[in-house]
């Protein structure tokens, strides 16, 4: 699960590579974990250009990524979410969108 919360304008190739690295890590560190990437909080341009791009993608690969607002889109800092009752509602939203 990655959260854009803050990104601006379109992202650029260093966002890119950053995701990419951080769903590679998250698969060897949790192999029997593996599930879709999850962004969540993506700006309203993104947003929408995402979801007009991932009709293009096959079907296999639509599974693959999940594109989410979540209850952390009121957040002003994450560390927020690691307290109670912010952390039990973002990780209820994050399972929904996970297993939906």
């Amino acid at each position: 699960v990655n959260t854009l919360k803050g990104v601006s304008g379109m992202p650029d190739g260093g966002l890119l590579r950053a995701l990419t690295a951080s769903a590679k890590l998250s698969s060897s560190l949790y192999p029997g974990f593996s599930g879709p990437s999850v962004l969540m909080n993506l700006p309203w341009g993104i947003d929408v250009v995402m979801g007009v791009v991932s009709l293009l993608f096959p079907a296999s690969a639509s599974g693959e990524v999940k594109l989410s607002q979540s209850s952390a889109a009121d957040v002003e800092d994450l560390r927020e979410l690691l307290r109670e009752p912010l952390k039990s509602r973002f990780l209820r939203a994050v399972e929904a969108e996970v297993y939906s």
